[in-house]
């Protein structure tokens, strides 16, 4: 027995139809049965939303990633090595060498273009004075060869690029300091690539190799050439990328 959908009056559970007030059962119950299959395919319906909208979240996750390391992977990787550099001549006027041979390399796949640099060279003994002595180190060659090497374009692994940054320097020199700033394109002409480096060099009073020994006329044997070892105290280096406007 079952209650009647409208005035409860028990009636048997296979009745249409209320026999006390005739209301009909079978309509409720399909509409009731109806709502419920409506109900379920909303929930159907938003459960299939959610999850393509995750799946498309991870897909576009996922090209993002691949596109990424594909950009990491096929780019230059430009930076200068630099090989510190300290020696004397006590034959010659030009006492107190000092600086260092500038390696560019480029150990990316893509080639480096447009390459852009911005060297700065000082020693304590002379910063007061002279200040840059990368900048008068310029002057000075271009005066006198007609012209200084600027590396404009670097090709993956190439070798032979290299700068001769010495110059004379004040005998009290104990550090030096080289900074680097530069800038270069690959295949992508909408990015620029940047390296940057501040490298403080000490040189050692004591410890240093003699060359060249050569013999007077009196018989002493003097030194033709000092080379001293140098020590780097603070590496700064780092790679960044920059998108022009």
């Amino acid at each position: 027995m079952k209650e009647c959908i409208s005035c409860k009056y028990l009636i048997y559970d296979d009745a249409t139809k209320c026999a006390h007030c005739g209301t009909e059962q079978k309509p409720r119950r399909l509409w009731r049965k109806s709502k419920f299959w409506v109900a379920l395919s909303a929930i159907a319906t938003s459960l299939t939303v959610v999850y393509i909208a995750i799946q498309t979240n991870s897909i576009s996750q996922q090209t993002t990633i691949i596109k990424k390391s594909f950009d990491l992977e096929n780019r230059p990787y430009l930076y200068i090595d630099v090989l510190p550099i300290a020696w004397d001549n006590p034959n010659s006027a030009e006492r107190l060498m000092l600086g260092a041979k500038l390696q560019y390399k480029n150990i990316g796949r893509i080639t480096a273009c447009d390459v852009k640099s911005e060297i700065r060279f000082y020693n304590d003994a002379d910063l007061n004075e002279l200040g840059d002595r990368y900048k008068g180190l310029k002057e000075e060659l271009s005066k006198k060869y007609g012209y200084f090497p600027e590396v404009t374009t670097v090709f993956p692994n190439q070798e032979g690029l290299n700068v001769d940054a010495t110059a004379d320097v004040g005998e009290g020199t104990k550090k030096y300091l080289f900074s680097i700033r530069v800038s270069y394109r690959g295949i992508d002409n909408k990015k620029i690539y940047n390296y940057s480096a501040d490298l403080l060099f000490l040189k050692s009073d004591n410890l240093y190799k003699e060359f060249f020994k050569q013999k007077l006329p009196n018989g002493e044997m003097v030194s033709i050439k000092k080379e001293y070892v140098v020590y780097l105290l603070s590496p700064k280096t780092d790679y960044a990328i920059f998108l022009p406007n």
